[in-house]
């Protein structure tokens, strides 16, 4: 006997119903449940219509009806189905919808009520406002909102060297304080901007070098430079007002960077789906460590995102993280794909068949997934020496030797002579270690004649049928959430004393910068696609009105990520007396001098 619910209700079912459910394995295909349309009668049946209301009628408007979406329950022993009815089409008798379950309901979450795919970067209905009217972090939850108040439960005004110096003292991040786990906020260098975003500029009170890295009380301030003056010192207890934004502002990009699992789970709650740790298997390992390298002054996740489709999106996670992301009704699960191959199997025995079973079995398929396929990464920007590119490969000579060391251990000097395998090696050589797999080539010693045997292209990509002497073959997959390049900006930390100029009743910028220090590095921009210059913290915690207005998509065509992990630290020394550190996180571990 089959059974139909649809939002809580029974439906009533004609009783020459036949309904044709087809399941195709998100494996393999981007499908998962669905049905053929189903009709159900509205004339004379009460039953359907508390359901659907009397849409048949011709005074009775359609259109939002038939763009609603119900949840449904499918019982026809041994199969019991849960997900998403739509309306298809309405007549004078009845309605007919399509049911849709698994993989295919998240595919129709992720389009609008004509059918369109909607757009990850123009999902701006995370957005929401905390019992004081404050914006919460539009999309990060209310992580440094929270944080303030907790400390200053009673404060009317927030006071912006008490924002800042919880921010540079760890305060803010989501091992600063229990509970919060959805952003960080880490140095990152825009090669576009020429600018880092997050940058530790401290700036004390006194003399230069007189208090720096001793606590004589002085405050922790950042301030608007005007030429080599600054602004006047505020008096102690000056603050920025919440909505006249007085006094004191600052010009340091502040780009808050969501772990990507948080964007993923966000996504699917704005989607109408929900997900608990229990269900999500990234939860629990190292890869829930991995955070958007985002260096946008904008606390909104659709601004950090590229122009990519909602199903694009999944995609991407998917091939990323080595998962599959299907619902169960209104309960969405990530699980690990090596895992749901096996998952879930039961046999039913069917001794009374109505139907035949028919199977279509696809030989030969042009294999997309990550598993075994030719996978590599689409980067934004890399450097040549990290990823080979396609026509500099298809100019060199490829090789395996089965004893590299011998070779580096042989000393090549300024000369590649014409000798056997092991000593015949020349510059347009590609060498393949036979037991580790990396590729080697030789490079000149700056501003030497001698050369030396370095690893080459180590994010060329994963080639498992590829022959060690073979040319790089096209990639079945290229992955588009990529490593984040790293850099070593001109200038590390920025300590500022401020001197008082009695001639001028000003005071003067004294700068120390520490030794740089290598930091995250992406091509893109700092300015949020609202537009707009460098941000400050106050305007992050209450930003103006026209930071709310949709923008235009981007071109950016990748998401960067970084590895953080609690107590990432890189220490950075100063001619100031002491060294100091600034939180790091890990992303293509290549450097670049930034001038």
């Amino acid at each position: 006997m089959t059974n139909l619910y649809i939002d809580g209700r029974q439906a009533v079912l004609p009783t020459d119903t036949q309904i044709k459910v087809t399941t195709e394995n998100p494996l393999f295909t981007d499908a998962g449940t669905y049905t053929l349309e189903v009709a159900l009668p509205l004339e004379g049946c009460a039953d359907n219509q508390r359901i659907f209301g009397p849409i048949h009628r011709a005074d009775v408007l359609k259109t939002e009806l038939t763009a609603k979406r119900w949840p449904f329950v499918l019982v026809a022993p041994p199969l019991h189905i849960e997900g998403t009815a739509r309306v298809s089409s309405v007549d004078n008798e009845g309605v007919k919808i399509q049911l849709l379950a698994g993989r295919s309901a998240l595919n129709d979450a992720g389009k609008n009520a004509d059918g369109e795919d909607l757009y990850i970067d123009e999902l701006h209905n995370i957005i929401t406002k905390d019992e004081r009217g404050f914006p919460a972090i539009g999309g990060l939850g209310s992580v440094f909102e929270k944080a303030y108040r907790e400390k200053k439960p009673n404060a009317d005004f927030v006071f912006y060297y008490d924002v800042r110096a919880m921010w540079l003292h760890g305060e803010l991040t989501h091992r600063g304080r229990d509970g919060d786990a959805e952003t960080v906020v880490i140095p990152i260098y825009s090669t576009a901007d020429k600018v880092t975003a997050n940058e530790r500029a401290v700036v004390y009170w006194g003399r230069r070098g007189k208090y720096i890295g001793v606590d004589k009380g002085a405050k922790v301030y950042e301030m608007t430079n005007d030429g080599r003056r600054i602004a006047p010192f505020p008096a102690e207890g000056s603050y920025v007002d919440a909505n006249q934004q007085e006094h004191m502002q600052s010009d340091t990009a502040f780009a808050p960077q969501p772990f990507l699992v948080v964007v993923v789970e966000r996504l699917l709650k704005a989607l109408g789906f929900d997900i608990s740790p229990e269900d999500n298997a990234i939860r629990g390992t190292w890869q829930e460590r991995i955070i958007v390298a985002n260096c946008r002054k904008t606390v909104h996740i659709a601004h950090m995102l590229p122009h990519w489709t909602v199903k694009e999106f999944i995609r991407e996670v998917q091939n990323f993280f080595g998962v599959l992301i299907t619902t169960e009704g209104r309960r969405a699960r990530i699980v690990r794909k090596r895992n749901a191959y096996g998952d879930g199997a039961k046999t039913h025995l069917i001794t009374q068949p109505l139907d035949e079973y028919t199977a279509t079995v696809e030989e030969n398929a042009e294999h997309k997934d990550t598993a075994g396929a030719n996978v590599a990464y689409k980067f934004a920007e890399v450097d040549k020496r990290m990823q080979l590119p396609e026509d500099m490969e298809q100019k060199l000579q490829c090789t395996i030797e089965p004893d590299l060391q011998a070779v580096k251990n042989a000393g090549r000097g300024n000369d590649f002579s014409p000798g056997g395998n092991l000593y015949g090696f020349k510059e347009e050589y590609i060498i393949t270690n036979a037991k580790t797999g990396f590729r080697h080539a030789y490079f000149r010693i700056h501003a030497t004649e001698q050369w030396q045997l370095e690893v080459i292209d180590p994010m060329g990509g994963r080639f498992p049928n590829r022959k060690s002497n073979a040319k790089r073959p096209k990639p079945d997959v290229e992955l588009r959430i990529v490593p984040v390049q790293t850099a070593v900006p001109a200038k590390g930390i920025r300590y500022v004393a401020l001197v008082w100029n009695e001639k001028s009743r000003r005071y003067d910028e004294r700068a120390d910068f520490s030794d740089p220090t290598a930091i995250m590095a992406t091509a893109d921009t700092v300015r949020d696609p609202d537009g707009g210059g460098l941000l400050s913290v106050h305007d992050v915690l209450y930003p103006k009105s026209s930071d709310n207005a949709q923008s235009e998509p981007k071109a950016r065509d990748v998401i960067e990520v970084a590895y953080y992990e609690e107590g990432m630290q890189q220490p950075v020394h100063s001619e100031a007396e002491h060294p100091d550190y600034i939180p790091a996180a890990c992303g293509n571990p290549f450097y670049v001098e930034q001038e």
